[in-house]
Parts: structure tokens; C-alpha cells; sequence
């Protein structure tokens, strides 16, 4: 069964951090009720001569997991099409973790670029399952929610 969960205002909005939203993937169980981690706030990110990314408060939801956290950094390119303004973010950094954090601090690296708009976004990913999770193959087969957030800066 794969769940959903997303605000309604934000469904069809392009504002910064309106990708907002949290999923899970179970098998079905007659009876079972859905449980979903909720929605994060948007994580903040500060340049003191290399980035810190503060996270958002991790996600309490009785019976799932924390076992990792991505983040990644990416510079936003505008263009148009048909007269629209799209947003491509190309990936400048990214990182995956065991654990739920409350901050990332990034070693010092060139993430300057002529465009000057960035986006930074957050994946908490948690499991129904306690089994030991590393960064292989059980992640991919222990993960069961995730739940997403970004910001632009």
C-alpha cells in the first residue's frame, strides 16, 4: 500500500518549499492502520565560510524507525518554456546518513555559482522494521517512510 500526504495549498504551488510532503510503502494487512510520519518544517541552511544545514525537528511517530537522513544542495537554472518560468535544480552535493541529525555542517566547498539561487533539501527516512540498517542493500529494504522538505536560499 503506498500512502501520501501533502497540504492541499501546496499541492499544484511552485513557492519555495511547497514540495512538502511524506510517503509510505507497506505490504497489505487486513485491519492494519495506516501510520505516516507527519510533515516536516522546512530545514535552514547558513554560510559562514562553509554550510551548516539546520534540520528540521526529526519526526516522532510511535512504532517507525529513524535509520537515515539525505540532504542535498543544489543551484537552481531558470528557464523558459512556453513562455513559463521552470526551475531545474542541478545537484551540487548531496549526502546520506544513518541516523536522524539536527544539523549538517559541510567542509568548506565551492558551491558559489553566477546563478546565485540554491535549493536545500532534506529526506528523513524511517522504518517499521528494527532490524540493523547500514548504507547498502538493507536501507533500500528496510526504508518504509520517508518524509521530505526543502527550502530555497
Amino acid at each position: 500500500v503506498v500512502s501520501f500526504l501533502k497540504k492541499e495549498s501546496e499541492f499544484m504551488s511552485q513557492a519555495p518549499g511547497s514540495d512538502r510532503m511524506s510517503a509510505s510503502l507497506l505490504p497489505f494487512t487486513t485491519g492494519a492502520a495506516q501510520k505516516m510520519l507527519p510533515l516536516i518544517g522546512n530545514p535552514s541552511i547558513v554560510n559562514s565560510g562553509n554550510y551548516v544545514i539546520s534540520l528540521p525537528a526529526a519526526p516522532n511517530t510511535a512504532g517507525i524507525n529513524g535509520i537515515a537522513i539525505s540532504a542535498t544542495i543544489s543551484d537552481l537554472i531558470e528557464t523558459q518554456d512556453a513562455g513559463k518560468t521552470i526551475l531545474i535544480p542541478n545537484r551540487k552535493w548531496e549526502i546520506l546518513g544513518l541516523g536522524w541529525k539536527q544539523q549538517i555542517s559541510l567542509p568548506q566547498w565551492p558551491l558559489d555559482s553566477t546563478n546565485g539561487r540554491k535549493r536545500v533539501e532534506v529526506n528523513y527516512i524511517g522504518s517499521t522494521s528494527t532490524a540493523l540498517t547500514r548504507l547498502d542493500n538493507s536501507l533500500i529494504e528496510n526504508a518504509t517512510h520517508i518524509t521530505h522538505a526543502s527550502t530555497d536560499f
